[in-house]
């Protein structure tokens, strides 16, 4: 498979489920906005705000601020019963099955994001997420690292205005590890092209190899930007973290189950 693989998936998922979790998630940043005393009347004076408040001290932070900053739901939100059946759902399931052509598992807890407008602290820089999933590894060779894939899921219209996705096509990838800048993102990958951006709507989401090099376009819409993702693997690949089986519905810890690192 090239290294660059990209396949938009259009229409797949249920319209109503999308928007079930679209309000979990936003309700969510809502209160953690309103936990911090930054809600305002409308999504563009609330980033204005969120970013004037924390502009030259965002390393100043704690894992709430952290989240806040990023978009990103608790853990509790994102290994709930509505995050678990949005990512059962049968058209999803069959959709990867289809791909994989086999079994697979998601990695846990999948990501989200809820962006306002003009959050530069939630501008993810370009990088591959290969380089910082090393817990996977192949089953018959643990030198190996695992094969493994990103689904993206916009729960909004991306377009122009909202951008989410851009992916950069024709970039020679990196596969050394990275490591944290001192703010709130990795050191990103250096480029030379400029990046595609992916528009999409409700009911898309985007499977992408993990070594495609990628970051996040900026909202400058007049209302937020709500996402997911999550990564998935083939029965042939071990994890050493939290996986779920879809199929049974049973969550495992680290080390444990059948596609534990150390069931080898």
């Amino acid at each position: 498979m090239n290294d660059f693989y990209f396949e938009h998936a259009q229409g797949v998922l249920d319209l109503k489920s999308v928007e079930r979790l679209r309000s979990v998630i936003s309700g969510d940043y809502d209160q953690q906005l309103s936990d911090a005393g930054l809600a305002c009347t409308n999504d563009v004076e609330t980033g204005q705000r969120l970013v004037a408040n924390y502009s030259g001290h965002s390393t100043e932070m704690g894992s709430k601020v952290h989240d806040l900053l990023i978009g990103q739901a608790p853990v509790e939100l994102r290994i709930s019963e509505v995050m678990r059946e949005f990512i059962t759902q049968k058209n999803l399931l069959e959709y990867i099955r289809n791909f994989l052509g086999k079994s697979f598992f998601y990695h846990f807890a999948p990501s989200t994001r809820c962006i306002l407008p003009g959050n530069e602290f939630a501008l993810v820089p370009a990088h591959c997420d290969f380089s910082y999933n090393s817990h996977f590894c192949d089953a018959l060779d643990p030198t190996v690292q695992g094969k493994f894939f990103v689904a993206w899921i916009p729960l909004d219209v991306i377009n122009e205005q909202r951008r989410g996705l851009e992916v950069y096509e024709s970039e020679a990838l990196t596969y050394e590890a990275e490591s944290k800048t001192e703010d709130l993102w990795f050191v990103p990958i250096q480029t030379s092209t400029e990046p595609t951006s992916i528009y999409a709507s409700p009911g898309d989401f985007i499977i992408f190899n993990p070594a495609a090099v990628h970051q996040s376009g900026g909202n400058v819409s007049s209302s937020r930007r709500v996402s997911m993702e999550v990564r998935f693997f083939p029965e042939d690949t071990l994890t050493s973290k939290h996986y779920f089986d879809p199929t049974s519905g049973i969550l495992y810890e680290p080390d444990t189950g059948p596609n534990a690192r150390n069931s080898m």
